[in-house]
């Protein structure tokens, strides 16, 4: 049997969404390990907190912002820092880490200045580091 437009467009959209994703869960690690695998000597050892690792490495943000945060979670919610020179914005969602339990912000992954293209670790390193 043969399929409607309207089942194919339905088909194609829901493969785009799967394939989408499948990469940002197979590429997010590669994406984190890119941004932090650079030495932050200037960072203190027991410093956990990604969002300070990369204002030191790459000087403060043009603009840093929290957005969906909730008075009833506080863990919730997507922070962005963004880098308007070099067309970079870095998102990070609040993790609880160490013993006691604390609150730390994680790289989730970095985009154009835009938002609209998500940026490989590889692309995201070289615009961070250019001045």
């Amino acid at each position: 049997m043969r399929a409607t437009f309207d089942e194919a467009k339905r088909r194609a959209f829901v493969t785009g969404w799967l394939f989408a994703t499948a990469a940002f869960v197979l590429f997010s690690p590669a994406i984190y390990r890119a941004l932090t695998a650079q030495p932050l000597t200037h960072v203190a050892a027991s410093d956990d907190d990604d969002a300070a690792a990369l204002a030191a490495a790459f000087g403060p943000p043009d603009d840093d912002y929290v957005t969906g945060q909730t008075r009833d979670d506080p863990l919730s919610g997507v922070r962005f820092m963004v880098y308007r020179s070099r067309d970079v914005r870095i998102a990070l969602v609040r993790r609880e880490v160490g013993d006691p339990p604390h609150s730390t912000w994680r790289v989730v992954g970095p985009v154009d200045g835009t938002g609209r293209i998500v940026l490989s670790g590889h692309e995201a390193l070289r615009r961070l580091r250019r001045r």
